[in-house]
């Protein structure tokens, strides 16, 4: 039976004629969401330049496009957000195109694929150049420590990165944070501030707990607006009856002093009727 050649780059005319990954069968919910939680919260970190592909399939050789990889994560850094050939989200990373290797390379532990990820295709990244390797059991007692980080040496052989005491281990691609266990998910941790990226979950909820608080103060400037519109209208309320308590005043004073007066008046006349009076007697 003769041979079925190779599928070459003369054979295709754009980035659909290449072959994509197909998706995979997830061997668990806790394995397809350790995966998703390690694709975002690398997203959530890196730069838009900067490729996190998942299940993206990285094909190796122009001349023979039946060499691939498809590793559940990968990071290649500084390579554009968009294919350079084509200029569209990536549907392969083609090596000769890309003209770099992935940076970063993770794979969760699952029984149809722990033996190969331990073995050939840890080799097959070390061969390329990968510079840090990752290797995660989401479910357990397949790997052992559940965690296993390595980093490519001057050999090109991939050596284990030690774990901090507390379990964690350090980002080779990123030295300013930790890869931490947290249940079946592994995360990352800033080293600075100890704080994790969130989970696209903790987003989820912060973001509405921050929608919420948003209401809620919104209700209270509602309250505090009423209450001042309240305090002004008394307080305006206030200055009318000043206004009035002071021209009921000046009233009753032009009133008291119209009084005086015309007591005044009245006092003079008097005064003058008596003095006629006593013109009018005769001497005694």
């Amino acid at each position: 039976m003769a041979a079925i050649p190779a599928r070459t780059r003369r054979d295709v005319r754009d980035a659909f004629d290449y072959p994509q990954s197909g998706n995979r069968p997830m061997p668990s919910t806790k394995h397809q969401r350790a995966q998703r939680n390690v694709a975002l919260c690398l997203e959530e970190i890196l730069p838009i330049e900067d490729v996190v592909g998942e299940e993206l399939m990285i094909l190796l050789d122009e001349n023979n496009l039946r060499r691939h990889l498809t590793p559940d994560v990968f990071v290649a850094r500084g390579v554009g957000e968009l294919d350079p050939v084509y200029g569209i989200l990536r549907l392969q990373y083609r090596l000769w195109d890309e003209g770099k290797v992935p940076d970063l390379v993770y794979e969760g532990a699952s029984p149809s694929t722990i033996y190969r990820d331990s073995a050939g295709k840890k080799q097959n990244y070390a061969a390329l150049g990968v510079r840090e390797y990752v290797q995660f059991d989401p479910m357990g007692g397949m790997l052992s420590p559940r965690l296993q980080v390595f980093r490519l040496d001057e050999y090109g052989t991939y050596e284990p990165v030690a774990p901090e005491a507390d379990g964690s281990v350090r980002c080779v691609t990123l030295p300013d944070y930790d890869w931490v266990i947290g249940g079946y998910l592994l995360r990352l941790r800033d080293r600075a501030t100890g704080q994790l990226v969130p989970t696209q979950r903790e987003q989820a909820r912060a973001a509405k707990a921050e929608a919420q608080d948003a209401k809620a103060q919104a209700r209270v400037a509602k309250i505090e607006a009423q209450a001042a519109e309240a305090h002004a209208q008394a307080a305006e309320a206030h200055v009318r009856a000043a206004e009035a308590h002071a021209q009921a005043a000046e009233i009753h004073a032009q009133a008291e002093a119209a009084r005086a007066s015309a007591a005044e008046a009245e006092n003079a006349r008097l005064r003058e009727q008596l003095a006629r009076l006593r013109e009018d007697l005769p001497p005694a």
